[in-house]
Parts: C-alpha cells; structure tokens; sequence
C-alpha cells in the first residue's frame, strides 16, 4: 500500500554539504542571538572569525573555502545550549523516525483515525519549512 503524502515528504532531494549545513545554522544562531556580533560576543570569539565562517571566506594561506571543524561546531552547540549535532543535522531533512512511527500507527489505526492522520499529515506538509 502507498501513502502518497508521505511517499512525497520522504522523496530525495539534493543533499547539502557538511559546511553548507553548518553555515546554515550559524546563520540561524545569527538571527536567534540579534547579529553577527552578538553571537561573536555570546560564543567569545572574534566578530571576524564568525563571519568568516558565515560567510565561507577563502584563505589566503589555502585558497580554500573557512569551514567550521567538528570540534569548533561542538563548542558552538555547548555555548549556544544545543543538542550535540545540531551543526551538523540538516534543518531542512524530514525526521525519518517520525515519519515511520506515523505510518505504522496509521496501518494500525481504524478507518477513522486514518482519515485523521491524513488530515493531519496533509495540513503538516503545507507549513512553512521550521527555522
């Protein structure tokens, strides 16, 4: 049996890099914490750094793009108060687990409760993208 809507919701799409993952939640600390600069001052590192981690300046000793290491995004989430791996969870991913709880309840479920799922389901996959 296939479930469309979810079907949909689990279809590949392009896979981002590591460090456009990580840029992309800088980005989103940027916003929660005001600015380049508060987040600088929040993470106790200098302004230039930050942002040249947002902004995937080349260095001039490599001629490669600055990315964040693994041990920079850890500290990162411990100042920031987030889970560890959050840096590196693509915020744009569909939650896999989630999505195959609901569809073993809804093979479980009544004819109604199905009906309720989808529902659900549907109005679900018209929200706006989680930031």
């Amino acid at each position: 049996m296939r479930i469309p809507i979810f079907s949909n919701t689990l279809s590949n799409t392009r896979m981002k890099t590591i460090e456009e993952i990580r840029r992309e939640r800088l980005n989103m600390l940027k916003a929660e914490y005001g600015g380049v600069g508060k987040l600088a001052k929040h993470l106790e590192k200098d302004v230039s750094q930050v942002s040249q981690w947002l902004n995937a300046s080349i260095n001039s000793g490599t001629g490669k793009e600055r990315g964040m290491s693994s041990d920079q995004c850890r500290y990162v989430e411990e100042k920031c108060d987030k889970p560890r791996g959050w840096m590196d969870a693509d915020p744009d991913r569909v939650d896999v687990t989630g999505i195959l709880k609901l569809i073993a309840l809804y093979v479980q479920s009544t004819e109604e409760s199905q009906g309720n799922i989808m529902t659900a389901a549907e109005v679900a996959e018209k929200l706006p993208p989680r930031s």
